[in-house]
């Protein structure tokens, strides 16, 4: 769907029923007005309300007020279209419709052109939001299975040769591990202690049996890598003392070839402790997705093959190695941010032999120099998820609003430099995909695209990290 122009599309706050003077307006009075919609809530509704209407074979108008007239009816509207939706945005709809159905149900008892007026004065602010969204395409990305791996090839043929984390130094883990019955295990595998521990203490009160722990060794698939400095990878095999997997076998679980400039870097002992490296691959993009990715924009004439390359949110960049892994050392990486001092000394050890350079490689993605930067062919934004995963449990929605304002403030690079293809990546969850989704299709100049994509099913890759990607395609 094209992207709707006219007065719908001025740069102001569209609410559930505001006035564009509403705050200016609002203390002298007494009216209550509703809240204002989200980007997904009033597609929600807006495409929901037009399907309903198609089955009723009713106008939009008439069919609304028919629903504001049945409260059972409406309520069975809003389980619908919130099914899909992020708790705060059903939490949304129910509060601005039941607000526009008193009014309308008011209004009727008055007259029908009344209860008409106030049905449209609900329909026009739910149109002019939902019309500043595009409905995306599907992104396609070729698979590539031919490498087909287990857990047991990332293993290092002498662990004592990379950097590893001394599991001596977590008796507790150690303890916890010597009252489980592992020695029945067939073969190596691996524990993600914290979270495994969790559901011993929670589901077998401390004592795990056989078929239990069957369950907590991960033999075939590993779990998520989170950016966490304690929830790491730990390897258990029948007659063996258990250790963290090394550095570099986490990175290469996330995709990263030996080779890699970035694998370079995290063997570095100087620059990272073993702990900050595995928690900065577990903000990471897994390489394999990243470099099919990449190989599709090449193969679609998006990108060159000699491409250059800024980011935003940065890190040690995973998805860089990805751009390495698939257009070799051809490319040029011209800037990149990331707050954080440490994992920032990672992104400029790793990648200055591509191009990036201290005075490129900025603090902030908000930044004037950040927004200012040069024009690229391909511009990756990898904000932090924290706020919107699902094994956050201290998330809330202020906090996931501050984390969305963020990215949307770094975006402004977007919409003034007008990089030719943009790649956004994020977890694959309800909270974040249609809030994302709403804001980069207001982008102007680009089409959208969107697809959500893991390694297993996309690389062959034995570690799940399911992620979300948008792509924008500038309108030359």
């Amino acid at each position: 769907m094209q992207q709707q122009k006219g007065p719908c599309m001025k740069p102001r706050r569209i609410g559930g029923g505001r006035s564009s003077r509403y705050e200016e307006r609002r203390p002298t009075r007494a009216s209550q007005y509703a809240p204002e919609w989200s980007d997904s809530a009033a597609r929600a509704v807006f495409d929901g309300l037009h399907v309903s209407r198609q089955a009723a074979g009713q106008q939009i108008v008439e069919h609304v007020q028919c629903m504001f007239n049945d409260v059972p009816r409406m309520h069975a509207f809003i389980a619908k279209v919130s099914a899909t939706l992020a708790p705060r945005d059903r939490q949304l709809v129910g509060a601005i419709m039941a607000l526009h159905q008193g009014r309308v149900s008011a209004g009727s008892k008055q007259n029908s052109a009344q209860a008409k007026l106030l049905t449209r004065s609900f329909l026009r602010p739910l149109r002019c939001r939902a019309s500043r969204t595009l409905d995306p395409a599907t992104m396609v990305v070729a698979p590539d299975l031919s490498g087909r791996a287990t857990i047991r090839s990332f293993l290092a043929a002498d662990p004592s040769t990379e950097r590893m984390r001394d599991i001596a130094r977590c008796p507790r883990i150690l303890a916890g591990l010597a009252s489980w019955p592992l020695d029945l295990l067939e073969g190596p595998g691996v524990v993600v202690y914290e979270r495994a521990h969790l559901r011993v203490q929670r589901e077998r009160g401390g004592a795990p049996d056989a078929e239990f722990v069957r369950g907590l060794v991960h033999i075939e698939t590993l779990p998520t890598a989170l950016a966490s400095d304690s929830d790491h990878y730990i390897l258990v095999e029948r007659g063996r003392s258990p250790r963290f997997l090394t550095v570099q076998e986490v990175s290469r679980c996330c995709g990263i070839p030996d080779a890699s400039p970035l694998m370079r870097m995290l063997g570095d002992t100087s620059i990272l402790t073993p702990n900050q490296a595995v928690a900065c691959l577990g903000r990471g993009v897994h390489a394999g997705v990243a470099r099919q990715i990449v190989l599709s924009l090449v193969g679609r004439g998006l990108v060159s093959p000699t491409l250059t390359y800024g980011s935003a949110y940065s890190g040690i960049d995973t998805f860089a190695a990805g751009v390495e892994m698939a257009l070799g050392c051809n490319w040029r990486y011209m800037f990149g941010s990331e707050l954080n001092g440490r994992r920032r000394d990672g992104l400029l050890a790793a990648w200055s032999c591509r191009g990036l350079t201290y005075g490129s490689c900025f603090d902030d993605s908000e930044c004037a120099a950040a927004v200012g930067a040069q024009v690229v062919d391909l511009w990756v934004s990898t904000p932090g998820c924290e706020a919107h995963s699902k094994r956050n449990h201290l998330r809330d929605d202020d906090i996931q609003r501050g984390s969305l304002g963020g990215v949307w403030r770094s975006l402004e690079y977007v919409r003034q430099k007008l990089p030719r293809v943009v790649v956004v990546e994020n977890v694959a969850e309800r909270s974040m995909v249609g809030a994302m989704t709403g804001m980069l299709s207001r982008l102007d100049g680009y089409t959208l695209e969107t697809g959500d994509f893991d390694p297993p099913t996309l690389v062959a890759a034995p570690v799940s990290r399911e992620r979300q990607f948008w792509l924008l395609v500038r309108r030359d």
